[in-house]
């Protein structure tokens, strides 16, 4: 109640002069930030900092009023930022009172809230007028120093408190690696948290900032790559052959490592009967079965690794249709692997292309059960060899960019990495 009645009080009290005085101390915010900070962690008359705070507020308010359409939600969405505060001042508090009465006593609990809050507009205006200026421009690098800035603002608020009181070298470092230490216990379990709650990605989507990364990162972890995966030089069917008549059974998505195991298998049996050759030959023995293959890939097994990647490959065809993308960058990589992995529907459902490969000459094959043979046919598409690489040029360009993106976070989470190296967690 005393807070509310300062409050008015402030209001009522504002003049010209007063005005001018506080649009200096704004000013100070960022012309000299650590004597405005020191003014609310370190004074003790609440008078003084409690204003000095209700001028931050007030200022975020105006700020909003003008980057807002509706004007009533000035005074709810400045309620929540103050409501937000009590997120890092919960993880922030324990160190705090552990600290404060071991170094400085006369320190107040209220103060460290007002000072994160402060912090935090402090900071966030800034990140605003970068979020203006991407939308003016629709510059995507400017996403960049976004992704980076965040990770500025959560080191920030560690790192402040400690620096800005009046102890040795010493202590300062000790509080801002404890802070650190419950930054990362609290998202910790912040992240086991949402793990648990099914549709907390509702939330997440509300309060994230989306960037063109976090999109992609979205993107990626949602993606199986089934076009990646697929070898651009091969096509495989089903031969089964009856009567001296070979007859087509099915063709089947030539993914990497199926046609990289069928090609160690004829290896092996070729070089088996190379070694039985020449073993017959020091016998003089020239009567021999010609044919190579002796290992049997069960029709059963080529059947289950079809019906497994053909999972894959629709459910990344549904996604890639459908998916809309917010930023250009990633919508042109997502309409590309559509693109590819249509061409590769319908070359492997074109009877007219079976066709044409069985025509040729195949490059090796397996032996199957009952009278079944695992052909591999060479091909050459370069439509789909451009539509790939295309893809991973893109793919690279992105991948530099997350590294833009994430140099601070890497260097943020580097000591989590360390420790959890060091515990084999």
């Amino acid at each position: 109640m005393n807070e509310i009645k300062l409050f008015f009080d402030f209001l009522s009290k504002l003049t010209l002069k007063d005005l001018d005085f506080h649009f200096t101390n704004v000013v100070n915010l960022y012309t000299k930030p650590i004597s405005a900070w020191k003014k609310i962690i370190l004074n003790n008359d609440n008078e003084k900092t409690y204003n000095l705070f209700l001028l931050v507020v007030i200022y975020y308010s105006v700020i909003i009023f003008f980057l807002i359409d509706n004007s009533k939600f000035v005074i709810p969405i400045t309620i929540l930022e103050l409501f937000l505060t009590l997120i890092p001042f919960s993880f922030l508090f324990f160190p705090f009172i552990f600290f404060r009465n071991k170094w400085c006593k006369n320190l107040k609990s209220e103060n460290l809230f007002k000072l994160i809050f402060v912090l935090k507009i402090q900071f966030n205006i800034p990140l605003i007028a970068l979020v203006l200026l991407v939308n003016w421009t629709k510059m995507e690098s400017i996403f960049i120093l976004i992704d980076n800035y965040v990770i500025l603002i959560l080191g920030s608020i560690i790192i402040i408190p400690p620096i800005i009181l009046k102890i040795n070298i010493y202590k300062k470092i000790i509080w801002i690696i404890t802070n650190y230490i419950f930054q990362m216990l609290f998202l910790y379990l912040l992240v086991l948290f949402a793990s648990n709650v099914t549709d907390s990605d509702l939330l997440a989507d509300k309060i994230t900032l989306q960037t063109p990364t976090l999109e992609y990162d979205d993107f990626h972890l949602k993606y199986n790559y089934s076009d990646i995966i697929i070898d651009d030089k091969y096509f495989i069917n089903i031969i089964t052959v009856k009567n001296n008549q070979a007859y087509f059974r099915n063709s089947q998505f030539a993914n990497n490592r199926l046609v990289l195991k069928l090609m160690k298998i004829d290896s092996a049996d070729l070089k088996k009967f190379i070694k039985k050759l020449k073993n017959l030959e020091k016998q003089n023995i020239t009567s021999i079965d010609s044919d190579h293959r002796k290992t049997i890939i069960k029709l059963t097994e080529m059947d289950t690794l079809r019906i497994r990647f053909d999972k894959l490959f629709y459910k990344d065809l549904k996604f890639t249709s459908t998916i809309k993308a917010k930023f250009k960058s990633n919508s042109e990589i997502f309409k590309l692997h559509n693109k590819l992995l249509r061409y590769y529907d319908s070359i492997y459902h074109s009877q007219q292309f079976i066709n044409k490969i069985v025509t040729t000459k195949n490059e090796f094959s397996i032996l199957s059960n009952d009278n079944n043979y695992i052909v591999i046919y060479k091909m050459n598409e370069p439509e789909a060899t451009q539509l790939k690489n295309k893809i991973l040029a893109l793919r690279n360009k992105l991948i530099t960019r997350e590294k833009k993106a994430r140099f601070l976070f890497n260097i943020y989470i580097k000591p989590v990495e360390y420790v959890t190296d060091i515990l084999d967690l």
